[in-house]
This record gives structure tokens, C-alpha cells and sequence, in this order.
């Protein structure tokens, strides 16, 4: 079903689901339950988020590698991007999946450490290979989700429970089943406290990314601290993770820092390319892990991300779908549970 966005100029009739926050997982949970036969709207003021200021890596082995997870941590993610082919042809997404290539230094030690977390890789002339890494255009993902769901175009600033099956969302539009999928900084008035409680350690990441003009590598290519992905004409350079920083304004001594450090690790000059310096403000739970289920009937969480929003995306949706549907916890429900810091069933 596509559908274009919407104004909030006539209320709407009730509905299964509201999900509040048009990123990857508000998108992908929305797109998720329409498919699964429920009448679903996101709301969504509009404009970039943090998932549109994203270079779209898929990447379970490198991030398992480079954030030093454990091999629960490389299960849970390995498991997530096995879910990425049937998701991606659902919904119309194009995912590339040409692996990702480390060129950094200590390749061996890079090689043994993906063959420890149970990664296929492969040693080429340029570095090593992880083939499983994928990648998406961010931009064309959230909208090929946004064509699958009624999008209306609207900042929510309340909302409150009707009775005990029914939420109301700024006095607008009412739905059964209300899923938060915001990001950090929630400040809709009528959150319930349960709910902040389980928000209460997100904190937010600014990340910075330089867009350069034209595709000077084939693939994603990694290394210390570096990345570059190519994309629709040009190649995204990422990315400065500043921890508590909450403003989007592009800082020229990180972007000079990345384009050096691009330009090391592929011996290209890459100054005079410079297309634009972007940024997005994540959200991140301390463990790295997204709040994703119930925290009380008919309200459900779907947020902080951290590095891996595309990449978790599938597997938030389908946690989330089966909590509002009641089905048996599934295979991320328990290490996506959003009151797992506070030892709380939801």
C-alpha cells in the first residue's frame, strides 16, 4: 500500500497502531505491522533524522570487530542481518550487499579477530574482505518504508490513554496500540512514567559525516576510525561520534579530520571533492542495545539504536510486531526488552 503523507487538518478514525517517529525503526516497525494485515500511521514532524544522516552500513561483522563485542554481541548482530534479504524484498529496498573491506593496519589481527566472532572473511590484494557487510541508500530505504504506510506530517506534543485499550495522540487521532520510536530527548507531555523510567539512560551521540562528490571506492572501505561508503553519486566519509552533543551544526575541524584520514587510508586527494558535511544526533542506551517491546499494555518503545539503527531495524519491527500481536518472545525480545536495566516486565 503506498500512501503520501498526510496533514493533521481532519482527525483520522481509530487505529491498530500510531507509531510516533518516521526514522529507521519507526518506518520499518510501521511497514512491518501494515504488512501483517494492521492499520498503522507514523507521525513525524519531517526533515532529516539520524537515519537519513547515516551511510547505511549493514555491517555485523566490522561492527562486531571494531566495538569489541563479545560473541553474544556477534550472534545478536549476525543474527540481525540475516533477516535483511527477506526484509528488503518486502518492502522494496535495494540492499547491496558487496561486503565490506578493511585497509587499516594489523589486517591479520583484523582477520583473526572476525574469524573468532564466527565471520567469514577473505584476505584480497586491497585488505580484507568481510563478505556478509552489506549496504543501502538511506535516503531511498526510508522512502521506499514511507511508500508501504500513511505518513502524517506532524509534530505530537501529547498524548493520554482512553479507558484501558485506547491511546489518544494530541487530541487528534486514537489507536489501540502506541509505539514511541522518537529517538532521544522524547518531550511528549503524558509519557508515562514507566515509560520515562525505561528512557532514562538515553543519551545522545552527535555524528558528523562528509559527503564527497563522485565514488572513489567500489565498496565500503574501513579503517581506524574511518569509513567510506558509496552511495548515489557520491561517497559518504564517517563518522565523529560526540557523546552528549545534541546540536546538528557541522564542525570544519571534523570534517578536515575525517577527509585526512580518508585520504590516508586511500592515498586519494579527496579536499576538492567535498560535496557537504552533515550531521545527526543518535540515541544510545549504555549496552548499545535498542529499547524495542511492551513497557505497559498498548504502549511499546522502538529507539536508541546507537551505530546499528539500519542494521537492527528488521529485527526492532518484528520484536515490536510480535509484542502488539502477543505472539511467544522472540529470538531479540529479551536483550531488546525495554526495562531490562531496571529488572521490570513489562
Amino acid at each position: 500500500m503506498s500512501a503520501s503523507p498526510h496533514t493533521p487538518a481532519q482527525p483520522m478514525p481509530p487505529l491498530d497502531v500510531i507509531v510516533v517517529g518516521a526514522g529507521a525503526l519507526g518506518l520499518a516497525t510501521a511497514a512491518e505491522l501494515t504488512a501483517r494485515g494492521h492499520s498503522v500511521a507514523v507521525i513525524d514532524p519531517g526533515g532529516d533524522n539520524a537515519s537519513s544522516v547515516a551511510a547505511g552500513m549493514i555491517a555485523p561483522a566490522f561492527e562486531s570487530a571494531l566495538e569489541g563485542l563479545d560473541d553474544d554481541g556477534a550472534v545478536l548482530l549476525r543474527s540481525a542481518r540475516a533477516i535483511w534479504p527477506t526484509f528488503a524484498a518486502r518492502h522494496g529496498i535495494v540492499l547491496h550487499e558487496d561486503g565490506a573491506l578493511w585497509c587499516g593496519p594489523d589486517r591479520e589481527a583484523m582477520a583473526v579477530r572476525l574469524k573468532g566472532l564466527g565471520f567469514d572473511c577473505q584476505h584480497t590484494d586491497d585488505g580484507v574482505l568481510a563478505p556478509l557487510d552489506a549496504r543501502l541508500s538511506p535516503v531511498r530505504a526510508l522512502a521506499a518504508l514511507s511508500g508501504h504506510v500513511t505518513v502524517v506530517r506532524a509534530e505530537v506534543r501529547a498524548i493520554r490513554r482512553l479507558g484501558v485499550s485506547l491511546w489518544c495522540v494530541d487530541e487528534q487521532w486514537t489507536a489501540r496500540h502506541l509505539v514511541i520510536a522518537t529517538g532521544h530527548g522524547c518531550a511528549i507531555e503524558g509519557l508515562p512514567p514507566l515509560a520515562r523510567t525505561a528512557m532514562s539512560p538515553v543519551v545522545p551521540i552527535k555524528g558528523q559525516i562528509v559527503m564527497v562528490q563522485g565514488a572513489p571506492v567500489p565498496r565500503t572501505v574501513r579503517g581506524p576510525g574511518i569509513y567510506l561508503v558509496p552511495g548515489d553519486g557520491h561517497t559518504m566519509i564517517g563518522a565523529s561520534m560526540e557523546e552528549g552533543a545534541e546540536d546538528k551544526v557541522a564542525d570544519p575541524a571534523v570534517t578536515r579530520s575525517l577527509l585526512e584520514r580518508a585520504e590516508a587510508l586511500t592515498g586519494q586527494s579527496l579536499t576538492g571533492l567535498v560535496h557537504s558535511a552533515r550531521c545527526g544526533v543518535r540515541a544510545a542506551m549504555p549496552d548499545r542495545l535498542p529499547l524495542a517491546g511492551h513497557v505497559e499494555q498498548g504502549l511499546c518503545l522502538a529507539l536508541a539504536p546507537r551505530r546499528n539503527g539500519w542494521l537492527l531495524a528488521p529485527a526492532v519491527a518484528g520484536t515490536v510486531a510480535d509484542a502488539i500481536e502477543q505472539r511467544p518472545p522472540g529470538p531479540f525480545s529479551q536483550a531488546f526488552n525495554p526495562l531490562r536495566s531496571f529488572h521490570v516486565e513489562p
